[in-house]
């Protein structure tokens, strides 16, 4: 065992204790990016979602360093909802050309949007650790 120690050099040590700590805090873990990415999609409807990112990025990181959990997942899971962009046509540039030339209505983003944001959500939540 000693030798398996010495064999590790020291910056390999953090990382291999990061996945650990993420095994270990992964139900927390799922918890709060899921509530962040709910938070994330929430937010993008009404701002841009590249300020979204910049706003909640911070705040994820510094949850995942206070459980000890590596903040990729977090991030992860908060820029994902800040591209679920779907139910608002204030949401994306896209959506709002999109409204102007197709004649939808402000219900019917909300109306198709909340399945894509939910089997979005679904998918992150699953790959999250």
């Amino acid at each position: 065992s000693e030798t398996a120690r010495q064999t590790i050099n020291f910056p390999a040590r953090p990382s291999i204790y990061t996945i650990f700590g993420i095994r270990m805090t992964g139900g927390r873990l799922r918890r709060r990016g899921s509530v962040l990415f709910l938070g994330s999609a929430i937010a993008t409807q009404f701002m841009n979602n590249m300020a979204t990112a910049g706003v909640l990025a911070p705040i994820g990181i510094s949850i995942a360093e206070s459980m000890g959990a590596n903040p990729q997942a977090i991030v992860l899971a908060i820029a994902i909802g800040a591209g679920c962009s779907f139910l608002t046509p204030i949401a994306s540039g896209t959506n709002q050309t999109l409204m102007i030339f197709t004649n939808l209505k402000f219900t019917d983003f909300a109306k198709f949007g909340w399945p894509l944001v939910i089997i979005s959500f679904i998918c992150c939540v699953g790959i999250l650790p």
